[in-house]
């Protein structure tokens, strides 16, 4: 087998366990390196360190730039915040993007979730919002409105 051909099904690999969500220690798992053996002779299946260390950050930088160009084209944004708490109340914020280019196509993006420290306040919620939009480089003039869903509590 090629090393470019060894590339691409690495890559599509890649991107299967990550938009399938698809635990990469299937990567470990006898039958499946069987079934990989026999679909595909030749083929080496990457390690699980390969995967998490260099697969899949390839990917993650590879779509954040598209995501980026794709971005620089948005003339308006409405960005929507959901905050939750795990069952072991660890606090979560998520960050989705709905935007418009000026050829007026529309997206809408899955921009990130991080766990979020501290009490869910006004001013966090606001430090996470501001930090997200550094990130991502959106104009803060561009955000037209900001949706937050908080869950209520869960009566006992």
């Amino acid at each position: 087998m090629t090393k470019d051909r060894q590339k691409k099904i690495d890559l599509d690999l890649g991107y299967a366990v990550a938009k399938d969500n698809i635990p990469i220690n299937i990567l470990r798992r006898p039958s499946f390196r069987q079934w990989i053996h026999s679909a595909v002779p030749g083929y080496k299946l990457p390690g699980i360190e390969r995967m998490r260390y260099k697969i899949l950050p390839d990917i993650v930088h590879t779509t954040r730039d598209k995501l980026m160009k794709i971005i620089k084209e948005f003339t308006s944004f409405t960005v929507i915040l959901d905050i939750w708490s795990s069952k072991s109340m660890i606090g979560y914020i998520g960050f989705n993007c709905h935007a418009v280019t000026k050829t007026f196509e529309r997206y809408t993006l899955f921009l990130g979730v991080k766990r979020m420290i501290g009490r869910h306040t006004a001013e966090n919620i606001l430090a996470e919002y501001e930090q997200l939009l550094r990130d991502w480089e959106i104009d803060r003039s561009l955000v037209g409105i900001v949706n937050l869903c908080i869950p209520p509590p869960n009566p006992m």
